[in-house]
């Protein structure tokens, strides 16, 4: 069993700002129940845990596509900062506007100059002008380069 919950616990991934592999570490978990049950003799177990499963993750996988809230499309955005107080404000900024950070880069450039590079995942129907314009108003933010 404990090399189950390894595995399992080897499936979850975190990305980003979301964590992935939740719905495979437990069909992972369920699969090893099920055999247990099966190697046990607990045929009807067996077999009714593997229908709760199978019916189960179905309707959960063509949920989860049918009302899927962010966007595939990712959006590259590179900044310059003057200072780490702006980064805040960007992450502030892109919350209130309900846009996921799928990734952060940053280098130093020079005494409190940053350069940041930011993946975000607008919510679908978002225009990308109006988010630059957005974070363009933050004070000491310049948007450098922005592409999908």
């Amino acid at each position: 069993m404990s090399g189950i919950g390894f595995l399992g616990a080897g499936a979850i991934i975190k990305y980003g700002t979301s964590i992935r592999g939740l719905t495979t570490a437990g069909s992972l978990w369920a699969t090893a129940a099920i055999g247990m049950a099966a190697g046990t003799g607990q045929l009807i177990l067996a077999i009714a845990g593997s229908a709760v499963v199978l019916f189960s993750l179905w309707p959960l996988h063509w949920t989860v596509d049918r009302f899927q809230i962010t966007s595939d499309e990712t959006l590259r955005i590179r900044l310059r900062l003057r200072g780490l107080e702006p980064l805040w404000q960007v992450t502030t900024e892109f919350t209130r506007l309900r846009v996921e950070i799928a990734e952060v880069r940053s280098e130093r450039t020079a005494k409190d100059r940053y350069e940041v590079e930011l993946d975000v995942r607008p919510q679908p129907g978002t225009h990308p002008d109006g988010l630059m314009r957005s974070i363009a108003a933050i004070p000491d933010v310049e948007v450098v380069e922005a592409a999908t």
